[in-house]
């Protein structure tokens, strides 16, 4: 709760501070967007191994949208997980979505990988993407 000292005979200015700081709050509200709070970098991995890549949003998204090169994975609450090719396997869970890559291959290393997040706010929508 915030306690604001304001003289007891002048309603008109309290009520301009209430209005003040509602109009403040609001705005605050407003400026808040979905963002990519973290990711990681792929690491060096042997010719079959597998190897996790990730990507964390600071809020949980109403989608989850993976791109490799010309293939993408789109992933949802209500479709949480997706086997986009026979070796790559796509996760979302709250605001973690991760990309599995198993039996490594030399070309997964000329790969371009970016995960992208979409949530739709108040009719708005709000993105917010990143490239590994």
């Amino acid at each position: 709760m915030v306690k604001m000292l304001v003289p007891s005979s002048s309603p008109r200015l309290l009520q301009s501070s209430v209005i003040t700081v509602c109009v403040w709050l609001g705005l605050i509200g407003l400026s808040v967007s979905l963002q990519i709070a973290d990711s990681n970098e792929p690491s060096p991995a042997l010719l079959g191994e597998t190897v996790e890549l990730f990507c964390r949003s600071d809020d949980v998204p109403d989608l989850c949208v993976w791109t490799l090169d010309d293939t993408s994975c789109k992933l949802s609450d209500t479709s949480p997980e997706l086997q986009c090719t026979d070796r790559i396997l796509a996760s979302l869970d709250g605001g973690l979505c991760k990309l599995t890559i198993e039996n490594i291959e030399e070309d997964d290393a000329f790969n371009h990988y970016s995960c992208l997040f979409i949530s739709i706010v108040d009719g708005e929508v709000e993105k917010d993407s990143r490239e590994i």
